[in-house]
C-alpha cells in the first residue's frame, strides 16, 4: 500500500446540545474553535441525523403517534413499534424494501433505513 493521508477521526469536544431552530454550521464553528480545532482543505465534517433532526425541530414525541393500519401490519411483520414505523412513512416518498428495516426514499430523494 502506498503512503495514503490516512484516516483520522476526531469529536468537537463542548459541542454543546443542538435546540430547534440553531445554525449548526455556526454552533459547530464555534464548538470548533473554542476546542482549537481547525478545518483543513479536504476536511470532511460528518454530523449525525439526530443534531439535524433536533435543529430542523423534527423530533417527534411516540406518545403523540397514532399508527395507521398499514404501519400496524408492517410493524407486526418486522417485529417493531408501529408509531415509529407510521413516521417513517410519513417521513417517506416511498417504501423501498422491508426485510429487518425499512429502507425508504425520503420527501428530500434520499435513500436510507428508516427516512434517516
Amino acid at each position: 500500500m502506498g503512503g495514503g493521508a490516512g484516516l483520522r477521526l476526531l469529536g468537537i469536544p463542548g459541542a454543546p446540545e443542538i435546540r430547534e431552530g440553531e445554525n449548526l454550521a455556526s454552533v459547530l464553528a464555534g464548538a470548533a474553535r473554542k476546542a482549537d480545532l481547525r478545518f483543513e482543505d479536504g476536511d470532511i465534517l460528518v454530523v449525525a441525523q439526530k443534531i439535524v433532526s433536533k435543529a430542523e425541530g423534527a423530533v417527534v414525541s411516540l406518545a403523540k403517534v397514532k399508527p395507521s393500519e398499514r404501519a400496524q401490519a408492517v410493524a407486526a411483520e418486522l417485529k417493531k413499534d408501529a408509531r415509529a414505523i407510521e413516521l417513517v412513512f410519513q417521513e417517506s416518498r416511498g417504501i423501498l424494501r422491508s426485510e429487518r428495516v425499512l429502507i425508504s426514499e425520503t420527501h428530500h430523494g434520499f435513500v436510507c433505513a428508516n427516512a434517516g
